[in-house]
């Protein structure tokens, strides 16, 4: 019987890594669908909220990270970013979601539901938020007080 309850586990999270990863490559890019994007997260979450942590953070970080790699040959070769700043930002959109998942889920097994469904998304607009005051529309830091 065991066996049986650890498969499903393994299923649940390969069909929440897909899912997710298709919502998100579909959802953003070059030519985003861009309403796929409101409904990516759901999958993670609803899994999220019946797996241990370690399990719902490797299934949030690789199910965006699949995701995004759509704008992997576009960062890499196109604009030609260095490697190590496409990995970053890729790899950092991906740690930003997974950390926003176990926010949700930490908030969600306490008995806060309410209080769950608020936290995810206001940390997402909130990682977004901080990103753009960073960066800015330029795309370079904008902490430096003597134009480039």
């Amino acid at each position: 019987m065991a066996f049986v309850s650890e498969l499903r586990h393994v299923i649940g999270a390969a069909a929440a890594i897909a899912a997710t990863a298709v919502l998100v490559w579909f959802g953003t890019g070059l030519e985003p669908f861009w309403p796929l994007l409101w409904f990516a997260p759901l999958p993670v979450l609803l899994y999220a909220g019946r797996s241990r942590w370690w399990s719902a953070a490797g299934v949030a970080f690789t199910g965006w990270l699949v995701g995004e790699l759509n704008l992997w040959g576009y960062m890499h070769r196109s604009l030609e970013v260095p490697l190590s700043i496409t990995i970053g930002v890729v790899a950092g959109f991906a740690l930003m979601f997974t950390i926003a998942v176990l926010l949700y889920r930490s908030l969600l097994r306490r008995g806060a539901a309410w209080y769950a469904l608020l936290a995810f998304p206001a940390a997402w607009v909130a990682f977004e938020y901080l990103l753009n005051v960073a960066w800015g529309s330029t795309g370079r830091p904008s902490i430096s007080p003597t134009p480039s």
